[in-house]
Parts: structure tokens; C-alpha cells; sequence
């Protein structure tokens, strides 16, 4: 009876670590807000309580260029020089034959960061169910140092009259020691989001 007790008490032990540990995976992010933008812009407001940010997004807008940048501020701060960062574009859409532009890298100081990803439905190449995706990660955005961003973005690009995908990576660095409290994005050419364009921003504990 003793022993009995003993490895039922064992596993009531096991079951709630168990238990506890499925707790803080599921909590480990947090949908802070969604937005689904029909106009040029969006805007969000960032509580203070995460140690990190992930922002996500599937979008398509009405611009008659092939691809669109997003523009990414933090905090309203529109300061030339204030935005540095690195990219590294590659596409790929015929590994017997693949066209000259295999790979392009570049790298700029600005005044936001230009994060592609988004197809223009008014071009003639992209249809109506051409969105592209993006994801930026946003480390300790609260400390008082300079925030670093990690960008990895995937929009369709017809080169050479083949189905291709553009992949585009992006580190960048914003110098601002305040915490984000503020996320701006806004198409380069100022045209607008298509419906379901969606954008979300999650917490990390």
C-alpha cells in the first residue's frame, strides 16, 4: 500500500511538471494585435511588458510596380542615418539556366528600413492571389541600447518569363536607446493595402 502511494505520488509529480512545462511553451508568445489595413498605413502601439517583438505579415497592394518596399520606423523617428542595415535579395528561378541576377546584396544608413515583400496587383504579372509574407524580429526592445532587427521576406518575381520567388534578408540596426514603443509601416510608393492584407505583432516573454 506503502509503494502503492508512493508511485502515485511519483506520477502526480511527473504530470504536473508536465503540466507547468506546456504552460510557459504556450504562453511564450502573445498576439499583442492584428491589423488588417485597406489604406497606406499602419500604425502599432507597443506595450512595454515582452522582452521581444515578432511582426508578421501577408500583404498585396494596389501599386502598379512589380514589388513594393515597406517602409519601418520606430517611435516617429524619421532621422536620416538613424536606420542602418544590410540585405542579401535571391532569386532563383532556373538551376540548369538562372538569370544574371541571381543575388543582389546592398546595404544603406537611412532614415527607415525599406523591407520588400509586397506585390503590386495593378502590374500585369501579379494576380489577384499573389500576396507576399514578411517576418521581423525585434530583440530586448525596451533596453537602453541600439534595437536590432532581423528581416526575412518572400514575394513572387517573374524573371526571364519564369515563375520565380524573390527571398529577401535584412539585418538592420535602429539608433534609438528609448524603448519601441511605436511600430510605423507604410508602402514605399504610399499606394494601398488589399484586402486580406494582414499584419500581426506578437510579445515574447
Amino acid at each position: 500500500m506503502i509503494e502503492f502511494m508512493d508511485n502515485h505520488e511519483i506520477r502526480l509529480r511527473r504530470l504536473e511538471t508536465q503540466e507547468i512545462g506546456v504552460g510557459v511553451l504556450g504562453a511564450g508568445m502573445t498576439l499583442i494585435e492584428e491589423i488588417t489595413p485597406t489604406g497606406t498605413n499602419l500604425t502599432f502601439e507597443v506595450p512595454d511588458t515582452y522582452r521581444h517583438l515578432q511582426l508578421r505579415w501577408l500583404a498585396q497592394c494596389d501599386s502598379s510596380q512589380l514589388g513594393v518596399a515597406l517602409k519601418l520606423q520606430f517611435n516617429n523617428d524619421t532621422t536620416s542615418g538613424n536606420y542602418n542595415f544590410t540585405g542579401h535579395t535571391i532569386l532563383k528561378a532556373d538551376p540548369i539556366d538562372p538569370p544574371s541576377d541571381i543575388h543582389d546584396i546592398y546595404g544603406s544608413s537611412n532614415n527607415m528600413f525599406p523591407l520588400d515583400g509586397v506585390p503590386g496587383s495593378a502590374h500585369a504579372e501579379i494576380g489577384d492571389d499573389e500576396f507576399g509574407m514578411g517576418i521581423v524580429d525585434i530583440n530586448y526592445y525596451t533596453m537602453s541600447t541600439w534595437k536590432d532587427i532581423y528581416f526575412r521576406g518572400v514575394r513572387y518575381d517573374p524573371t526571364d518569363d519564369l515563375d520565380n520567388v524573390r527571398v529577401n534578408i535584412v539585418g538592420g540596426r535602429w539608433k534609438g536607446i528609448s524603448a519601441i514603443d511605436t511600430i510605423y509601416l507604410i508602402t514605399l510608393d504610399a499606394t494601398n493595402f488589399n484586402s486580406p492584407s494582414a499584419f500581426s505583432l506578437y510579445g515574447i516573454a
